[in-house]
């Protein structure tokens, strides 16, 4: 996931990190994300030392959940390839994707990217 990228659209960004705040229970003041990892602020009283945790984009789907864009990865069992399915504005809207990918990770990469363009969407109305 480019992260880079998402922090230049500081709404979501926002929400990101406070989805996280309250999942992690880490402060979003205190929080980055750089190369696919979460770091944070931790102190022992004395020193302050930024500590970095692997971050799985897996969590993007409960994200994503709760701004109410529903993700579904199916498998094309005839041609052994995945695609993808979103659910919006309470199931009332979707958005399937035309193309087939050879792996899950490849259409999870692209039906994240294709749900944060629908979250951005939602912010301009």
């Amino acid at each position: 996931m480019n992260w880079k990228e998402i922090k230049e659209k500081s709404k979501i960004w926002n929400l990101i990190l406070k989805f996280l705040n309250e999942k992690q229970g880490l402060n979003p003041e205190y929080i980055t994300i750089k190369d696919n990892r979460i770091g944070y602020l931790q102190t022992d009283g004395v020193h302050i030392v930024m500590i970095f945790i692997p971050l799985d984009d897996r969590f993007l789907y409960d994200f994503f959940d709760k701004q109410g864009i529903i993700i579904d990865i199916d498998l094309a069992t005839n041609k052994g390839q995945f695609g993808f399915v979103i659910y919006f504005d309470d199931f009332k809207n979707e958005f399937e994707g035309n193309k087939l990918f050879d792996n899950n990770p490849e259409a999870e990469q692209q039906a994240f990217l294709k749900a944060f363009e629908i979250l951005e969407e939602k912010f301009k109305t």
